[in-house]
């Protein structure tokens, strides 16, 4: 698993117990399992997207993701607020 430089950033951003979580659930849900692989948490993006290819829901946190060959690249990560999703403090639409 890589972190892109947009979401080593907006962890760096987050209180630790926030960041303890995602590492977390990203080593279990991504690193340790096939990423590919569909689940409640961990999913295909309904709509084409450029920026990644699939989602993983940690509580109120959201992590985007492509998945080339055996290797997860984490794109995004943001927070969700009710049906707004908020990526670096600002409002964003994939």
């Amino acid at each position: 698993m890589v972190l892109g430089p947009d979401a080593t950033r907006q962890l760096r951003a987050l209180r630790a117990y926030d960041v303890t979580a995602l590492k977390d659930a990203m080593r279990r849900q991504l690193a340790d399992t096939d990423a590919t692989h569909e689940s409640q948490q961990r999913f295909r993006l309904r709509r084409p997207s450029d920026v990644a290819e699939f989602e993983l829901r940690v509580a109120k946190w959201r992590v985007f993701y492509r998945v080339k060959g055996d290797e997860v690249q984490v794109v995004l990560i943001g927070e969700k607020r009710g049906e707004k999703l908020f990526i670096d403090k600002k409002r964003f639409v994939l």
